[in-house]
């Protein structure tokens, strides 16, 4: 590629699996090796995904805390989840050399161990889009336990680095390839990766606007026309980071619109006249 002139589809192809491989083993190394419900909010996050998978959807609201948590029927092993989280959060340490000092029923982190068996658990992430919960929680349909949120989590990554293979490879579409890269690559911090390791729609949130702001841009100011390559990979990092969370659809406009200014009116109407654009 030279002078951010169209990469060559296999070139380009090859590029990505590459990125995607990387991407998704860091994470990987992440999600199996943190441990579990220690993420952002992922106890509750878990919950959701394990109760959208199941198709219940809105839960029933707890009272006294005024619709902000809601009840949903899961499988049993999940009424540990924010037991495991604050063990670990707190001092597991303690917890391993107390054992033998602790009155019974405490001494190590409880575990995620539990049969098919629905109970009520308490979530408060009720309000995020669905749809990525569900995709998450599809592993707890076969493996209700431990297995299970581990697979989530892997699950969680590799949709995670696709879409960030798909932001690092479309620095090579930039007027200054070398100079995109470098920004691209400092805005694809550590903690993107863990977030998007642990079961949390933030981590798809951010993916794919990373994903979006690199291909809008591209295709606003990118030297060589545009291609359906490039925007098919802005629409899908688009309708990603719109069913993300609550706010993520004014984000996917923020990008769309500084996209649109910098790519002044001439490309403006070569973009427009596209089908696969408007589409």
């Amino acid at each position: 590629m030279d002078g951010g002139l169209l990469v060559e589809p296999g070139t380009e192809r090859r590029r990505w699996w590459l990125l995607f491989a990387l991407l998704a083993v860091a994470a990987s190394c992440w999600s199996l090796g943190a441990p579990l419900m220690t993420g952002h909010d992922e106890s509750s996050q878990a919950v959701r995904s394990a109760a959208a998978a199941r198709g219940e959807v809105l839960g029933v609201p707890v009272p006294l805390w005024e619709n902000s948590v809601v009840a949903v029927q899961v499988p049993e092993a999940y009424g540990e989840a924010a037991s495991v989280g604050d063990c670990f959060l707190g001092e597991p340490y303690e917890w391993f050399l107390e054992a033998p000092l602790n009155p019974p029923g405490r001494g190590a982190c409880p575990q995620l161990d539990g049969s098919r068996h629905e109970v009520g658990v308490q979530t408060n992430q009720q309000r995020h889009p669905p749809i990525y919960p569900a995709v998450l929680g599809l592993p707890s349909l076969v493996f209700p336990d431990q297995l299970g949120v581990y697979l989530m989590r892997l699950v969680g990554s590799v949709v995670c680095a696709a879409l960030l293979a798909s932001g690092l490879v479309t620095a090579a579409r930039f007027p200054r390839p070398r100079l995109a890269a470098v920004a691209a690559l400092a805005a694809l911090t550590p903690e993107i990766v863990y977030v998007a390791a642990t079961m949390n729609t933030a981590g798809l949130e951010t993916a794919a606007a990373f994903g979006l702001w690199m291909a809008a841009l591209a295709l606003a100011v990118g030297p060589a026309p545009p291609d359906a390559r490039l925007v098919r990979r802005a629409g899908v990092a688009l309708v990603a980071l719109c069913v993300a969370r609550p706010l993520s659809p004014a984000f996917a406009v923020a990008a769309l619109v500084v996209a649109a200014v910098l790519a002044g009116a001439d490309r403006r109407r070569v973009l427009w006249a596209r089908r696969d654009v408007r589409l």
